[in-house]
This record gives structure tokens, sequence and C-alpha cells, in this order.
């Protein structure tokens, strides 16, 4: 997607969750097509397009389908 950097690979996580401590433990010295890994929170739609790959921990069914309309657009796994 526009706005990220080419040299990470960003996993967005929408919502709270624990998950998150035990991403980052598997994700801290592994890389994805050779780019370092970084686990960033997301807390609104538009901050999707800094993201390659989407977690959806918790969401309203009406959150969902805008984030995952928008991912559709913009070439993000979710």
């Amino acid at each position: 997607p526009k706005g990220r950097l080419q040299d990470e690979f960003r996993i967005g996580i929408f919502g709270k969750s624990d998950i998150v401590k035990e991403i980052k433990k598997i994700y801290a010295k592994k890389k994805i097509k050779k780019k370092k890994v970084v686990i960033m929170p997301v807390g609104s739609v538009l901050e999707l397009k800094k993201v390659d790959v989407l977690y959806i921990a918790k969401a309203s069914s009406s959150q969902i389908k805008t984030i995952v309309s928008f991912a559709q657009k913009n070439g993000i796994v979710t």
C-alpha cells in the first residue's frame, strides 16, 4: 500500500488483544521478504495505508465491513 516504508513489513493490529504481545515475540528477530517486521496498533481506517497485513482483534460488524472494504481496495491482506 502507498504510504508504507519499503524497508519494513508492517503487521497492523486493529482492536485491543493480548495477542499483540505474542506476535511481537514471534517476529522480534524474524524478517518477511528480507524486511524487518514491525507490529503496530491501528486505530482508524486511514492508518491501514501503513500496513501490509492486518489482524482484526475486536471490531463491530460495521467497522469490519469498512475495514475489509478499504483493505481490499488497497491490497492489504486481512
